[in-house]
């Protein structure tokens, strides 16, 4: 077990690993881990440095200074609220999208929901537990009572539950679907908003990445290998890492998914503002580290293409 530390003994420790503090003083350190976030989480940035293997220092940070730490978590947190305000508009695109889909098929708009409920009693039983639900109680009631349609069910179920029904309808009608299936985009998207919501570090896994290798997807990966001055080398390397996956998987969807030209526009001048803003208000900080400087021009050239592509060559 580890001994537990106090913020002044948290500082020590970090020393004791060559955690430097030119930049932020111990004083102000002290003061941001008090009241901005706690130690565990800010530690787990430092997995983007590279430690020293030889000499006396071995086992230490390389030229990590505490501002750099804060810095990152800054970052992911403007990312976070990103992605969290993003994958809503993409549920509500999905859902659209899967509405019109479902008009051209020959479903009445009971007979899949009757079979995808038998076929998954919990979910029921979950519609049965949102009937004393403030918000959706009303309309759990009144479904309970006439029948669920496809068309408000929609309403009652959470992102995993419908993307269930999603993939159900793509089994029963292969040809609906309008583009193509969006269902294993969307489980990316799901997932890093399950992360975002619950506050995870996203940006401490560029130097190490989580374990695991990404489900590939085709259109995707067309998607990438049509932007300028991405080379295969750098695709198959920033692809590899399952946050950057994740992330590019979801900014497809945005350029793919979203129909509506001013949501579109808002969101991608929104992801534009932070890659070329806060991203880089201390970009000083990260010359030296191939990981983040490599995920930061991966992802840049992304957002700049559909911010041309979007603003037809007009700077936004």
């Amino acid at each position: 077990m580890k001994e537990k530390l106090n913020v002044k003994e948290q500082i020590e420790h970090m020393k004791s690993k060559g955690v430097q503090f030119n930049i932020i003083v111990e004083e102000e350190a002290d003061k941001y881990l008090s009241e901005n976030t706690y130690y565990f989480k800010l530690k787990s940035y430092a997995q983007n440095y590279d430690k020293y293997r030889t000499t006396d220092k071995r086992g230490q940070y390389v030229n990590l200074e505490f501002a750099y730490l804060k810095d990152l978590a800054i970052i992911d947190m403007h990312l976070r609220h990103f992605i969290l305000k993003t994958s809503i508009d993409l549920e509500h695109a999905l859902k659209t999208s899967f509405l019109m889909d479902f008009n051209e098929s020959e479903d009445n708009g009971y007979t899949l929901v009757e079979k995808f409920l038998l076929e998954n009693p919990d979910i029921k039983e979950g519609i049965k537990k949102k009937k004393e639900n403030s918000y959706t109680k009303d309309l759990a009631n009144k479904l309970m009572e006439d029948g669920f349609a496809i068309w408000n069910i929609v309403e009652l179920l959470s992102l995993k539950d419908f993307l269930r029904m999603y993939n159900r309808f793509s089994e029963e009608y292969p040809n609906a679907l309008s583009g193509h299936n969006m269902y294993y985009p969307m489980q990316a998207v799901r997932k890093l908003r399950n992360a975002s919501a619950h506050s995870n570090c996203l940006i401490n896994s560029l130097r190490k990445p989580y374990s695991g290798k990404p489900r590939y997807n085709k259109k995707v990966d067309v998607f990438i290998k049509r932007i300028p001055g991405i080379d295969k080398l750098a695709i198959r390397h920033n692809m590899s890492n399952q946050v950057i996956y994740d992330f590019v998987t979801m900014i497809y969807l945005v350029d793919n998914l979203i129909k509506s030209q001013p949501m579109k526009a808002r969101i991608i001048s929104e992801i534009h503002e932070l890659v070329h803003g806060r991203m880089v208000k201390n970009a000083d900080y990260y010359k030296r580290e191939s990981s983040i400087c490599s995920a930061y021009s991966f992802i840049q050239k992304i957002v700049d293409f559909l911010a041309v592509k979007t603003y037809n060559n007009k700077e936004i």
